[in-house]
Order: structure tokens, then sequence, then C-alpha cells
């Protein structure tokens, strides 16, 4: 088990993305690959690992389990494949 530390700035309102992920209505996180960063590299990311997650905007901080990682290769593939409204809460 790892501990990836991820950071999130708001979109619109102070912490209105880290509530969706509070509330469960973010369930989907994504961030590219970079295979020349072995620490910082998400495609390594395995179930059960922790994503210990901050808000830029008001240091707050909560824990989350990995219940599985999808490698996909481009983001049209990414958007066929997952329920962007469960990446992307309240965004249009």
């Amino acid at each position: 088990m790892k501990i990836w530390n991820l950071k999130f700035a708001s979109h619109k309102k102070p912490d209105d993305i880290f509530n969706f992920i509070i509330n469960g209505t973010k369930t989907i996180e994504t961030r590219t690959r970079n295979p020349n960063d072995g620490e910082n590299d998400y495609s390594n990311v395995k179930a059960g690992d922790i994503l210990k997650i901050k808000s830029m905007d008001t240091g707050r901080e909560v824990q989350k389990i990995v219940t599985y990682n999808h490698i996909y290769d481009t983001v049209e593939e990414l958007i066929k494949n997952e329920d962007v409204t469960k990446i992307s809460p309240g965004i249009n």
C-alpha cells in the first residue's frame, strides 16, 4: 500500500471540488501518467492505495482508498469508458 498526495483547487467557489469528493459525488479522479517520475507516475496507483486529498483553498484533508485504476491512452478513451459526471460533477 502506498499513500498518494493529491491537491485540489476550487472551480468556482472555495472547496467546491473538495466537497464533491467528501459527499461522494466525485468518485473518479484523473491524473496524467508521468513515466519519467516513478514517485509521481499515477499509472502505478493500485487498488488499496490511499489518496490523501488536500484542499488548496482551506487546507482541509481527507483520505480515500483506491478501488481501481484504469489506464487510458487518450482523453477520448476515458470519456467513452467512464461516467464524466463522476469525474467533474456540476461542471459542464
